[in-house]
């Protein structure tokens, strides 16, 4: 994608990718958690969402350490680090980036949330 993600981009892609597989709350898939970023904060998005009964949650202003994203980053970092030679000798260098996210389970997602008092 060339240029800058824009609060139009954010809202076409909640809309397009995320809401599809939403459901109305309080069912599973039904809670959004944003951070603070001011395209989040786009009220035409906010009552799309709402008209749907999707719930949204902000997270506190940042804080990296109450930041259940930068304890995921901090997962991918340690696997690259772990297989630099697999990361040094993959011919995509996107690969290594990938394999490392899946290594995030939902459980670990959810104890990221648990860890940080969100649940």
């Amino acid at each position: 994608m060339k240029g800058s993600y824009t609060k139009q981009r954010f809202k076409e892609f909640v809309i397009s990718q995320v809401l599809p597989q939403m459901n109305p709350f309080p069912s599973t898939n039904s809670v959004l958690v944003f951070d603070n970023a001011k395209i989040h904060h786009d009220q035409e998005l906010l009552e799309y969402l709402d008209a749907f009964e999707v719930k949204i949650k902000f997270l506190s202003l940042y804080l990296p350490d109450l930041n259940p994203i930068e304890t995921a980053f901090s997962t991918i970092k340690q696997f690259l680090r772990r297989n630099r030679y697999f990361v040094d000798t993959s011919y995509n260098p996107i690969y290594p980036l990938l394999v490392a996210c899946s290594q995030i389970t939902p459980q670990m997602t959810e104890d990221y949330f648990r860890g940080l008092g969100y649940f």
